[in-house]
């Protein structure tokens, strides 16, 4: 539960050997640190730092049995589904992960701090160039699924991030314009 470049890899090799086992004890340490949040484990559970322009990598909460998770946010959906959005995989594809980010949304997005610990999740990390190209290349992202047919909350949660970053455009665009005359 550390980034230290020796730990990291053991970590990630035990949730991969023993799931089962690694959610038991990732959970123990959610449930007695309730109703604050161990955001070490919550950012160790995604991948850590948001990975540099569009690299994908398939985040640690995405080896952990999907509905151990999802058994164990039914017990407290209000207080569990929220902290666990904020650790789900910043994708919807199934390779890196998404599954689970899409369980979320499906089962718990009527729960503003799912939508919104997903949607943070998804508007982090970096990139070079011009911020309107950036956000640009996330909306194609979010196209692209919207074309794949999830279920309706889903669905929902997509076309509303595709408003969001339709506007964040339009503003970049026009804040670079601004910047050429400056």
């Amino acid at each position: 539960l550390t980034y230290d470049s020796i730990v990291e890899p053991l970590a990630i090799e035990l949730v991969q050997t023993n799931p089962s086992g690694a959610w038991m004890v990732i959970k123990g340490h959610f449930e007695r640190a309730m109703p604050n949040w161990r955001l070490d484990i919550v950012d160790w559970l995604k991948g850590g730092i948001a990975p540099f322009e569009t690299e994908e990598h398939k985040a640690v909460i995405a080896e952990l049995p999907l509905q151990e998770i999802l058994d164990w946010i039914d017990k407290d959906p209000e207080a569990r589904a929220g902290l666990i959005a904020h650790a789900a995989p910043r994708t919807l594809d199934d390779v890196n992960g998404g599954q689970i980010t899409r369980e979320l949304l499906r089962k718990y997005g009527q729960f503003v701090a799912v939508r919104s610990g997903i949607s943070v999740i998804f508007h982090s990390g970096g990139w070079t160039g011009p911020r309107s190209a950036y956000l640009r290349g996330k909306r194609e992202d979010f196209r692209r699924w919207l074309a794949a047919g999830f279920d309706y909350e889903v669905t929902r949660w997509i076309e509303s991030e595709i408003e969001s970053l339709d506007r964040g455009i339009e503003r970049e665009e026009i804040d670079e314009e601004r910047a050429r005359f400056d």
